[in-house]
């Protein structure tokens, strides 16, 4: 039953900046390839069954659409696409609009803003997560720090894939974090994602290669946990952490696992999972020993690297 309850993970002293995943998902729908285009424009005029909600003056095309449906077959969509979204996020993959109309919504795809409003809910009451939106990746990088930065600002959400993220707080998170088998890579993650912070939020092949192998993460002899080193980048970028994007003016083939002309940024899932401010809190958190002076000036240290302007936080994405 998606009602029952379900651990919630949350992030432990060096991962304040991730968030959790689910330990346990139902079994994902069987696929069923709809047009949720091409529908019947009959299916606008339909008789609501039986049992059907009343059409508040002033709602939307979807929730008019959904007023037509049985309340016994809205409430299975919203089980179904709760279902797919815990299902989907235990693998850490995105979970795309074409997917919730082939596999939940099916011929209902009209419904699509409703039914997901209403999965939101449920979401967010039962699980303390939610599904939001991913920003588009990025093809290639402006030069500047600057240009870097309003690029950032300005990203979109043109791609309709979803990730699921927690709703509760730093501290609760930490209560509960329970991350098992999947601690060192998450701490791993958080290393990496503030090495590509701190070198103004791109790094290159060689820079970041060197740094791995200071960990003993290398192109041929296989890491006792984390593999060989392509085969570790090649998962951070299919799960949406870090993309590997062409330096500008670079005409190189990204899959070129020894490109020169190619760099790591920020993925989409990192841009959701992790906040800048946690970046900084996670880098000056290696210096303990920091008295409040020491530990401002790293601090604004840190974010300057980043192109932010000294003693200006960042913005917070969760």
């Amino acid at each position: 039953d998606e009602d029952e309850d379900m651990e919630e993970a949350g992030p432990s002293q060096r991962q304040i900046l991730s968030q959790p995943r689910p330990s346990d998902a139902s079994q994902k729908a069987s696929q069923t390839v709809v047009d949720d285009e091409d529908s019947s424009a009959d299916e606008d005029t339909q008789r609501a069954p039986a049992g059907a909600a009343a059409t508040p003056q002033g709602a939307s095309r979807g929730e008019q659409y959904l007023a037509k449906m049985n309340p016994d077959e809205i409430d299975k969509k919203v089980k179904d696409l709760v279902r797919l979204a815990l299902a989907t996020e235990l693998r850490r993959q995105p979970l795309k609009r074409e997917d919730i109309n082939k596999q939940v919504l099916k011929d209902h795809s009209r419904a699509f803003d409703p039914i997901l409003e209403k999965a939101q809910k449920k979401l967010r009451d039962v699980f303390a997560m939610e599904l939001v939106l991913l920003p588009s990746r990025e093809k290639t990088r402006n030069t500047s720090q600057a240009a870097r930065r309003a690029q950032e600002d300005r990203t979109t959400t043109t791609a309709k894939s979803y990730i699921l993220r927690s709703t509760l707080s730093i501290d609760a998170r930490e209560t509960l974090n329970n991350w098992g088998d999947d601690q060192p890579i998450m701490a791993l993650t958080c290393i990496l994602l503030s090495l590509i912070y701190v070198h103004g939020r791109s790094i290159t092949d060689a820079t970041l290669h060197s740094h791995l192998r200071r960990l003993r993460i290398t192109r041929d002899a296989p890491h006792p946990i984390f593999g060989t080193r392509d085969a570790l980048l090649g998962t951070l970028v299919k799960q949406g952490y870090v993309e590997k994007i062409k330096k500008p003016n670079s005409e190189v083939n990204v899959n070129d696992v020894d490109s020169e002309g190619c760099e790591y940024v920020w993925g989409p899932r990192a841009k959701v999972e992790f906040t800048e401010d946690g970046v900084v809190g996670f880098v000056t958190e290696m210096y303990p020993e920091l008295d409040p002076n020491a530990l401002k000036r790293l601090q604004n240290d840190v974010r300057s690297s980043a192109g932010l302007p000294a003693g200006v936080a960042a913005m917070s994405q969760v």
